[in-house]
């Protein structure tokens, strides 16, 4: 299964994709009909260049993104890959069924949807007036992440990453099924609602008094 966006460069300069509406032309689940064997079928050419990823989406595929052209492609695609690209204009369906990656990614304006079944990478990513999911199903990870003005999901299936992130001012998620994971992070001003799931803190600082009272929390080398 190939990532969603993902599309053909053919030899005569043409760009091949599909939308919702290709899809809705012909018997196919949308899950099946993200990738480049569906574009085959489609379209019944098979010369040019497969590729994928919004990084270096073709003008006229984004323009059908942007358009909302290709929702129920999006909230059944197994990867949404818009990893390191500038994340904007683009309306994400509530929710999602796949993986959601975004790492490296400069995310303005944007909602995320609201429900992302499976996990999320927010590796470095950098978020300029940015709504993040509300509930994700298995995890969510962050790294060297400024999450100071971020408000972070309420739920999270599994479990949260946190890697030299500042956290300063935040408050984590209510439920975590299995564990929040801090690695080196700044932790002034956090906070905890009420919760389930454990708690592991390594190498962070400025921790709140209250980390230290509850019995859920393992905190180690506190700077």
């Amino acid at each position: 299964m190939c990532d969603f966006p993902s599309w053909r460069a053919c030899r005569d300069g043409s760009i091949l994709f599909l939308t919702d509406k290709d899809v809705a032309m012909t018997k196919w689940k949308f899950k099946d009909s993200c990738g480049h064997t569906a574009i085959t079928n489609f379209f019944k050419e098979t010369n040019g260049i497969d590729l994928e990823g919004l990084k270096n989406c073709p003008p006229s595929f984004l323009k059908a993104i942007r358009a909302g052209k290709c929702q129920k492609m999006m909230a059944n695609a197994e990867i949404i890959d818009f990893s390191d690209a500038t994340v904007k204009g683009i309306t994400f369906p509530k929710r999602i069924k796949g993986d959601l990656h975004l790492r490296d990614s400069v995310l303005i304006s944007t909602v995320l949807p609201e429900y992302v079944a499976a996990t999320v990478n927010l590796r470095r990513a950098k978020f300029r007036n940015t709504i993040l999911p509300k509930s994700v199903g298995f995890s969510i990870e962050f790294y060297e992440s400024d999450l100071r003005k971020v408000v972070l999901p309420q739920k999270v299936g599994h479990c949260a990453n946190f890697y030299d992130c500042n956290l300063s001012g935040v408050t984590f998620p209510a439920y975590v099924g299995v564990q929040i994971h801090i690695h080196k992070c700044n932790l002034k001003g956090a906070r905890i609602l009420q919760r389930r799931g454990n708690i592991y803190l390594y190498k962070c600082k400025n921790i709140p008094q209250e980390f230290y009272e509850k019995k859920w929390i393992d905190i180690e080398g506190a700077l």
